[in-house]
């Protein structure tokens, strides 16, 4: 279903009514950007909606969500876990706060929708995607990057090493707990 702001019609609001207005704006909206795909021809319709749910839960700054999705395209390509909070946070039922964040425990939490310890997009899409991820996914930035960190202003510090990520999340942590 698409995430929009809808005029529902006074004879038109049972649930399935509405459900099948928010499908077809889907349809209307956002398949003429799939069909007209420029490569990713093997990304399946599914595969598109939930690479694109993880990153519109991921990226807060507009700017930075073509390269969030770059950064989920070269890990899928190198095999490597999404490792995307937003998924754990789903798939537990939890939201972190700057004051509790997700514990160790809950990042090792068995869920088909960890994607710290499963590998590939989680089996559904973790929301509802905007348009912006959408297109994001389908144009993502060139980029050698492999790791963002989410700073506490809803930016990301963004890293190619593992060694730089885990450097990154460590100052960012020092920094949570000076405040």
């Amino acid at each position: 279903m698409f995430p929009d702001t809808y005029q529902i019609p006074a004879d038109q609001q049972t649930p399935d009514q509405v459900i099948a207005i928010m499908l077809n704006h889907f349809q209307s909206t956002a398949l003429p950007l799939y069909d007209n795909r420029k490569g990713l021809q093997d990304l399946s319709l599914k595969d598109w909606v939930t690479l694109a749910s993880i990153v519109e839960k991921e990226a807060v700054v507009a700017e930075e969500r073509a390269l969030i999705a770059g950064v989920f395209w070269n890990r899928l390509r190198q095999g490597i876990t999404l490792g995307s909070d937003p998924t754990v946070e789903y798939g537990l039922g939890v939201t972190q706060t700057p004051d509790q964040p997700l514990t160790l425990a809950q990042v090792r939490t068995a869920s088909p929708y960890n994607t710290y310890i499963n590998a590939g997009l989680t089996p559904t899409p973790i929301a509802s995607p905007g348009l912006a991820s959408l297109e994001a996914v389908l144009n993502p930035e060139a980029t050698d990057f492999l790791y963002f960190v989410a700073r506490y202003d809803n930016t990301h510090v963004f890293s190619r090493t593992l060694a730089e990520h885990e450097q990154a999340q460590g100052k960012i942590r020092d920094q949570q707990d000076a405040k």
